[in-house]
This record gives C-alpha cells, structure tokens and sequence, in this order.
C-alpha cells in the first residue's frame, strides 16, 4: 500500500474523534446523574442514544451520499465542538438543565452516529480497491488504541479538572480535528443531488430497499440480526459481571479492557492476511464461532486473567467480523450508495439489540451475568451452525477487482 496522504488524516482524524468519545462517553452519564439525581432519567438518556442511532441509521446514509463527505465530517465536527462547548458555558451561568442537557446530549448522539457513517463511506473515495482490507487494518488498529487509552485520559480528566471542565478535552479534541480534517485532500466522487426533506427521505428508502433486495447483503443481515440478539446484552453485562459479582479492582477492571483492545489491535493486524488468504463467508462464520466459545469461556471461568483473555478473544472476533462487513460494502456498493447501504445494515443488523439489552438486564438480575453469556453463547452457537450450511461459507469479497462495482437498479 503506497503512502496515501489523506488516508493517513483520515485515520489520525478517527482516532482524535475516538479519544474524543471516550471522554464524552464517560462524562455525559454522570453529569446527567448529578443534575437529575435520578437513575430513571440515566436510562432516559441511554434510550434516546437508541433512538439517535436509529434515526441516523434510517437518514444518516441518505445524508453522507447528498454531500460532499469531507465537508459532512468537518460540519458535524464543528456541531459537536459547539454542543459540547454549550453544556459547559450553560452550566457555568447556572441556566442547565435537565431538558436542556437531554436534548444537546441527543443531538450529540445523533452527531457521533452520523460521523461513524460519513468516516467509513469516504474511504473508497481516497484509496485503492486493491488497499482496502489494509486501509481497514489501520483504521481498526487505531481505534483499539484509542480504546484502550481513552477510558484511562477520560478518567485522568475527570480526577485533575473535573466532571464538567472534563468535557474542555473534548472540545479540544474536536477542535483539533477540524484542523486536521482541513488537510485533507482528495477527488470528490459525490454529485450535489437534491437535498430537500422530502428527497433525503427517497434515498433513505431507496437505500434500505436497495440492501435488502441483494441476496448477499440480506443474508448477512439476517444472520447478523441474530448474532447482535445473542451478543449486545452480553456484551454490556461483561462490565456488571466484572464489577459486581467477580468484585474487581478499577486497576483489574483497566486490564481486563486493556486486553479486550489488544483483542482489537491483534485482529486489525492479521486481517489483510486473512482476508487474502480464506474466503470472506467462512472467515466471518469461524470468526464468530470463536466469539460464541469466548462467551461460553466467560460462562464458566471466574479467575479475572483468563476473562481479560477470553474478552480479548471476543472484542478481537467482534472488530475482525465488523471490518469484513465494512470491506465488503466499501468493493461492492456504487459510492454514492455507500453511506445508505452502510446505515440501513447497521439499522437492519440491530434491530433486535434493544431486545437483547432489556434481556440480559432481567436474566442478570435473576440468574447473574454468567447466564446471559451461556444464553448468548448458544445463540451465536446456532446462528454459526445454520449459516456453516448455507452459501453464505462460499461467498468471498477478499479478491479485489476493478471490474467489482455493483449496478444500481432499484
């Protein structure tokens, strides 16, 4: 892979922006937790992240394919920096409150949802087919970095200058990033279309309709459908069964996760080699057979070492699958589909996910976490073993042609 300028911006520019949630995401909870008093209304704010991501995930494509991508990620990151800012100049006037804090906090969301579409669908823009599963390597090495690094920099903030000066990094970082997205130089693929509500609305539909009426995509959704039913609640309930029923330390706590992102890195690193050298299909499947045997891993250990590797193992699965799916649309969808087909997957794949959170939640509380990685382990399980016995094992996106753009007929 020859050195491409601008891909090297983009993901500096995707690990700022990560680092930059990292501190948010641990801020916002405990600010709305000390203006509230309420866990109630905690939960109030998680659900409207659900719903930010479910709006994105409906309109978002349809947004990041009427724009010029550069400029869609450089206006979202001046909208966060500003929102951000916001919260912190309200609160020190003492005129914050709780309304005030749930809506600028869902226009956040809202805004980190649609900057996760817009940064993955320009990358077919600036770099070679032939370099994608590579360009997918870094930008995956660099956001598990940054996940490993950015709970400790978000703590840090938090203990030096506070819960709310906490959330000036941030800013920072997004100021930063605006700068960084300035330099940036590439050829625009995207036609100004029109953008009215009512045409953003076609596209969405036509985005969605598009992904489904494919063979290929629409069994993978459904088979992702099921693989998220069985993996998001385990996946939050690992962070309870840590912290309250195996009774970690904080410094424990770091090192489990700290392995879960080097799960990340290791699985960023092996994957152009595996996405040469196996097909694309049976690669997801053993993936994801790997991620269900870590979760039953987790079902029957308790020793807090081996959870840190068993984890790393699921987080390691988990990036390696989410990259091969990002491939695959990034070779195969038109470029001015690519934010809607990337959104509608996302909207389709975690349709169940609410469903697997309230799930895992009530099994948690009556059986203990370890229950609910069994349960998930078997699901995944099931979903592996059907899928081993369809065409989805024969299907392979990993050898890159020129000739591999699809047509667009809707």
């Amino acid at each position: 892979m020859q050195v491409n300028k601008a891909f090297i911006f983009v993901v500096s520019n995707q690990f700022i922006h990560k680092i930059s949630e990292n501190i948010y995401d641990l801020a916002i909870p405990l600010i709305v937790l000390f203006y509230t008093q309420s866990p109630v209304l905690m939960g109030v704010a998680y659900a409207l992240g659900f719903l930010a991501d479910f709006l994105v995930g409906y309109f978002g494509g349809a947004v990041v394919d009427s724009f010029n991508r550069k400029k869609t990620l450089t206006i979202i990151a001046i909208s966060q920096a500003i929102l951000i800012a916001l919260i912190i100049i309200l609160h020190n006037y003492d005129i914050l409150n709780t309304l005030i804090l749930l809506s600028i906090t869902f226009c956040i969301d809202l805004l980190l949802a649609l900057y996760g579409i817009a940064d993955i669908s320009i990358i077919p823009e600036i770099v070679d087919k032939q370099d994608l599963s590579k360009a997918n390597s870094y930008m995956q090495i660099s956001m598990s970095i940054a996940t490993s690094i950015g709970p400790s920099i978000a703590g840090a903030a938090l203990t030096i200058i506070g819960l709310i000066n906490s959330l000036w990094f941030t800013f920072l970082g997004f100021i930063v990033l605006i700068f960084s997205l300035s330099l940036i130089r590439y050829n625009n693929q995207i036609e100004s279309l029109e953008n009215s509500p009512g045409a953003i609305f076609k596209k969405s539909f036509e985005g969605i309709k598009y992904t489904w009426s494919n063979n290929l995509y629409r069994t993978l959704l459904n088979w992702n459908i099921f693989i998220n039913l069985g993996l998001t609640g385990s996946v939050l309930m690992v962070i309870y069964r840590l912290k309250e029923e195996l009774f970690l330390s904080s410094l424990q706590i770091g090192i489990v996760y700290t392995l879960s992102a080097i799960g990340g890195i290791v699985s960023g690193f092996i994957l152009p080699f595996i996405n040469r050298k196996f097909p694309s299909g049976l690669t997801l499947i053993t993936s994801s057979t790997i991620t269900s045997l870590s979760m039953f891993g987790l079902f029957l250990v308790e020793n807090w070492i081996v959870v840190g590797i068993l984890n790393a193992f699921l987080m390691g699965s988990v990036a390696l699958n989410s990259r091969l799916m990002s491939i695959l649309y990034q070779t195969k969808v038109p470029i001015d589909y690519l934010g809607r087909v990337n959104s509608a997957s996302r909207l389709l794949s975690t349709i169940l996910a609410p469903v697997s959170v309230l799930f895992a939640g009530y099994i948690s509380k009556i059986y203990g976490a370890n229950t609910v990685f069994l349960i998930g382990a078997i699901i995944l399980f099931l979903t592996n073993l059907i899928a081993m016995n369809s065409q989805l094992r024969k299907e392979n996106w990993g050898e890159v042609r020129n000739d591999t753009m699809e047509k667009v007929t809707i």
